[in-house]
C-alpha cells in the first residue's frame, strides 16, 4: 500500500488474500509409480522457512535421510499419503506407527532413492554419494554458489530484495544447475513488482522442471499482475493437476474470480 498513489485504495478481501498466502513445497519421499502401487508418500514443508530463518525441523530431516534424500528441512512439516494414478486422485491413511526408519514404505522410498542415483552420470553419482555424507553441512562445506544463495536467502529475510537478487544472480552465474537460485530471484522480483523479470526467471526454471510448482505458482502471480489472466489460469490449473489441495493455487483462483475471470 505504501508503494501505490496517495488516492488508492484496495479492497479489504484482496488485501486479506494476499497476505494470506503462503508458498508451500510439496517434497516427494515416495514417487507414485507403477511399482508402488500409485502410492507416494509427501512431505509439505513451508517454502519460505529457510528465508525467515526457521530452525530445523530434526525429526522431519532424519525422516528424509532415511528415505534417501539428505535434507535440511527448515520450520514446520507434515507427511501425507496419496494415491495418484492419473485417473484418480485421493488422501489415504498414514498412521503414526508407519513413522519409523524401518517401515515399510520408508525402505521402498529408499529403494527409489538408490535407484535414481544409479542412473545419474559419474559425476552426478559422486555428488549424490557426498551429499548422502552431510548433515547439515557447514558454511565450509558448502559451494561459493550456495553460500551467494545463502546470503540473497538472509537478504531476503532483511526485506531488501535488491540485495537479495544480487546474491542470487552471482549464485547463477556460478553454478548454472542451481535453478533455486533463479527461482528465488524470481520471487524477489515479485516482491518489487518487477513482473517481467520474474516472468523471465520462471521460464528459466521451467525450462529444467516443466513442473516445478514454485516457479508456476510464481508465473502465475506475474502473469495475473501483468493482466495475462489467461496465462495464469493456465498455470494455476497445471498446479492444481499435480497437487489437487495446494492452498496457494486455490487462493489464487480465488483472486481471480474476484476479478471477474471465468477461471472454470
Amino acid at each position: 500500500m505504501k508503494n501505490l498513489p496517495s488516492d488508492t485504495s484496495v479492497d479489504d478481501s484482496l488485501l486479506n488474500i494476499a497476505t494470506g498466502l503462503q508458498m508451500v513445497e510439496n517434497i516427494s519421499l515416495l514417487s507414485h509409480s507403477k511399482e508402488s502401487d500409485f502410492v507416494g508418500i509427501n512431505m509439505y514443508v513451508d517454502d519460505e522457512a529457510s528465508i525467515r530463518g526457521a530452525s530445523t525441523n530434526r525429526r522431519a530431516s532424519e525422516i528424509a535421510h532415511f528415505c534417501g534424500q539428505p535434507l535440511d528441512v527448515k520450520g514446520d512439516a507434515f507427511l501425507a499419503r496419496v494415491l495418484d494414478d492419473g485417473d484418480h486422485f485421493g488422501r489415504l491413511d498414514l498412521t503414526i506407527s508407519e513413522i519409523s526408519s524401518d517401515a515399510d514404505w520408508v525402505r521402498a522410498a529408499n529403494r527409489q532413492a538408490s535407484k535414481r542415483r544409479s542412473e545419474m552420470s559419474n559425476m552426478d553419482i559422486l555428488r549424490g554419494l557426498q551429499d548422502l555424507e552431510k548433515n547439515a553441512p557447514s558454511s565450509s562445506e558448502k559451494s561459493a554458489a550456495e553460500l551467494e544463495k545463502e546470503n540473497g536467502n538472509k537478504a531476503f529475510k532483511r526485506g531488501d530484495w535488491r540485495a537479495a537478487i544480487n546474491h542470487y544472480t552471482k549464485a547463477w552465474q556460478q553454478d548454472t544447475l542451481l535453478i533455486s537460485a533463479i527461482n528465488n530471484r524470481a520471487m524477489a522480483y515479485l516482491k518489487l513488482n518487477e513482473y517481467e523479470k520474474a516472468l523471465e526467471d520462471c521460464q528459466i526454471v521451467l525450462e529444467r522442471d516443466a513442473n516445478n510448482v514454485k516457479a508456476l505458482l510464481r508465473r502465475a502471480v506475474a502473469y495475473s499482475n501483468t493482466g495475462q489472466v489467461d496465462d495464469a489460469q493456465r498455470d494455476v490449473d497445471n498446479v492444481l493437476r499435480l497437487e489437487q489441495n495446494n492452498v496457494e493455487a486455490l487462493n489464487l483462483l480465488k483472486e481471480l474470480e474476484m476479478r471477474g475471470v471465468d477461471v472454470r
